[in-house]
C-alpha cells in the first residue's frame, strides 16, 4: 500500500474550501492544501448542471484517510460531497520527507 494519498473535494465557493483547508491543517490531518477554480459538469437530482467550483486538494498519509473523510463530511456544506482519494505511487523523496516531517511536527505540537 502506498504511504501517501491526495484527497480531492469540490466546493461552491473559495471561502468554504479555505475554511475546510484551515480546519484540516489545524486538526493535523493534512500536510498541505491547495485550492483551484474549476468548471464542473454533472447531473444532480435528474438535472444536468454546470457550475464553477473550487477544488480542494489535500496531501496526507494513507492511514489518515478515514479521519479526513469523516472530517470533510462533518464540515462540508454539500448534501453529497465529492471525496476522492488517489494513491501516490511516485514522487520526489524530498517532498515526501517534507510531508512526513510536517505531519510529525504537527502531531508533536498537539501532543505537547
Amino acid at each position: 500500500m502506498e504511504k501517501y494519498i491526495q484527497i480531492e473535494s469540490t466546493f461552491a465557493c473559495k471561502e468554504e474550501a479555505g475554511k475546510i483547508a484551515e480546519l484540516m491543517l489545524d486538526a493535523k490531518l493534512t500536510a498541505c492544501a491547495k485550492i483551484s477554480l474549476i468548471d464542473s459538469f454533472y447531473h444532480w437530482k435528474c438535472k444536468k448542471c454546470e457550475s464553477e467550483e473550487f477544488l480542494l486538494t489535500l496531501i496526507t498519509k494513507t492511514e489518515l484517510y478515514g479521519k479526513c473523510e469523516e472530517f470533510i463530511k462533518a464540515n462540508h456544506p454539500y448534501e453529497t460531497p465529492m471525496i476522492l482519494a488517489t494513491k501516490i505511487s511516485h514522487g520526489s523523496q524530498d517532498y515526501f520527507d517534507w510531508v512526513e516531517n510536517s505531519l510529525a511536527a504537527a502531531q508533536e505540537a498537539t501532543d505537547n
